[in-house]
């Protein structure tokens, strides 16, 4: 989309975070449907880029919600992850300037925003004149 702002960032790590909050909405929508549903969208935020991924799932216990960034942090099974997700995909949103935030839904389910700061108009100006620069 035209409208949405050029950003900074190293791609890998962003796809990293992306198929990490993928991967959790999925696995935490399985455990209600055979089909989980997750929805994902980009928006233009203030300042930047806001991606959203939202899930029907079993959504997190409100007093829980502080703890999933914390490393080991998780109620699946042994065996089914290494309860790092979420917080190297932190890690990684906070290197780039950005934010990360969790959020229950109020019909079940969980949403996650990722917001990461657009480019300087400079830097987007320059970026378009040398293509070969992002």
């Amino acid at each position: 989309d035209s409208d949405l702002p050029a950003i900074e960032c190293a791609p890998v790590q962003i796809e990293h975070v992306v198929s990490q909050l993928i991967q959790n909405a999925v696995d935490a929508s399985v455990e209600i449907s055979d089909a989980p549903e997750v929805d994902l969208r980009l928006k233009k935020a203030p300042r930047g880029l806001e991606l959203i991924v939202e899930d029907r799932g079993v959504g997190i216990e409100s007093t829980a919600i502080d703890e999933v960034f914390d490393p080991f942090f998780g109620d699946r099974p042994a065996g089914a992850g290494h309860g790092l997700g979420l917080t190297v995909s932190l890690r990684i949103v906070e290197r780039h300037g950005g934010e990360l935030r969790i959020e229950n839904q109020a019909r079940a389910g969980t949403r996650v925003t990722v917001w990461l700061p657009a480019k300087s108009p400079a830097e987007a100006g320059a970026a378009e004149a040398d293509p070969a620069r992002d």
